[in-house]
């Protein structure tokens, strides 16, 4: 029985420290990172610190701004949806659906339909969560 607790205060233990490692690692390896590829992890940050809204912006707008100035189109896209997200957090819903707009017409324009659908529901749910439940469905 004793193996059986100290397992699960164990399990418990190592599920909540996850978060923050994964955090602690991509910032690792940002350091030693080429412009370029920060983008990616910095997007990956703002979807790994969603639950603290202001990180979460923070390194969704330095994404935004690395890929426009090294013209990485796709993670334009992305780092626009982690902008979406991370607005929509705060309940900030119009910056939200504006973010989600701008991602949806790269997805669209690339028939990435998964992200495309991802972008719809976003821009549903913000006017859901708005009381505009007619622009939600059309």
């Amino acid at each position: 029985m004793k193996k059986v607790f100290l397992f699960l205060i164990v399990f418990i233990l190592a599920t909540k420290a996850s978060p923050q490692a994964k955090v602690d690692s991509l910032l690792s390896l940002c350091k030693n990172a080429s412009e370029k590829q920060k983008t990616a992890l910095y997007i990956e940050l703002s979807q790994a610190t969603l639950n603290d809204s202001a990180k979460s912006l923070k390194y969704a707008r330095k994404a935004l701004q690395l890929s426009k100035k090294n013209k990485q189109i796709y993670l334009q896209a992305k780092a626009n949806f982690s902008l979406g997200e991370a607005f929509y957090e705060t309940a900030e819903y119009p910056q939200a659906i504006s973010h989600y707009q701008k991602a949806l017409s790269f997805y669209i324009e690339q028939k990435d339909l998964a992200m495309a659908v991802d972008c719809y529901k976003g821009i549903g749910l913000c006017y859901y969560n708005m009381d505009h439940g007619d622009k939600a469905i059309t």
